[in-house]
């Protein structure tokens, strides 16, 4: 029992810690003691039947929503076309150029208007430098956009396969492991009440059944940590915070 204290009084921090980033994180705008309504089946179904089961289909299906919709990736892509677009333009500043003037004024006894034409020619100045620091950092951008790419695809391979072992292993122990314990406590119990065993062994078969379903427990947070994982790889809420500004 001093054991499930301690872990409690841990878990009591760890909760006011993240309450503390979460009000850092809203510019305060959250009530003191706000909280949040836990939604566990919003990213996988906890009280699944099975293991969850992802063919190399849905795998490529959501790697290729990955490089669409991850927003890391998308800003990467509008910086690599904003150096572009600045590319565009040191090379077109070397172009001769016109500019139109017009100017009128008023004075208590004469109006005057006077129009004119300028042009530029550029034949000394052919911005070779800008032109080449635009052209390097576009090329830097590109490579870190190809390089963060192959990284999220890798984040994304492990992120499934946790998945899939988290799954089973749920499974496992939920219609398994658990149920078994269950069935030999109550079996240790039942003994134990007409005499046939002592206490020391529904202690023990306690004790296991306790340890199973801590372990299930486990496996629930590492399923949906991995499920959050392949959320946030996904970018499967940036859209809703970029459509209501947030």
């Amino acid at each position: 029992m001093l054991n499930a204290r301690q872990r409690l009084d841990s878990q009591t921090v760890r909760a006011d810690k993240a309450r503390i980033s979460l009000a850092i994180l809203t510019s305060g705008s959250l009530p003191p003691q706000a909280g949040l309504q836990p939604r566990l089946t919003d990213g996988v179904d906890l009280d699944f039947a099975g293991p969850v089961d992802i063919n190399q289909g849905e795998q490529a299906g959501m790697l290729a929503e990955i490089a669409a919709s991850n927003p890391e990736l998308r800003k990467l892509e509008a910086e690599l076309a904003r150096a572009r677009e600045r590319i565009a333009q040191e090379r077109g500043a070397i172009l001769p150029s016109a500019q139109l003037r017009w100017t009128q004024s008023q004075d208590p006894d004469v109006r005057s208007t006077q129009a004119g034409i300028s042009i530029s020619l550029p034949l000394f100045d052919r911005r070779s430098g800008p032109i080449e620091e635009a052209v390097a950092e576009a090329s830097r951008l590109r490579i870190v956009l190809e390089s963060r790419q192959a990284e999220l695809v890798q984040e994304a391979r492990l992120a499934v396969q946790a998945l899939k072992l988290a799954s089973r292993r749920v499974a496992a122990l939920d219609t398994g492991v658990v149920r078994q314990a269950g069935a030999a406590l109550s079996i240790a119990e039942t003994a134990y009440q007409f005499g046939e065993r002592g206490l020391l062994e529904v202690l023990d078969a306690q004790r296991v059944l306790r340890t199973a379903q801590t372990e299930l427990l486990q496996a629930r947070y590492e399923l949906q940590l991995a499920a959050i994982e392949l959320d946030r790889l996904r970018g499967r809420y940036a859209s809703q915070f970029l459509s209501s500004g947030r």
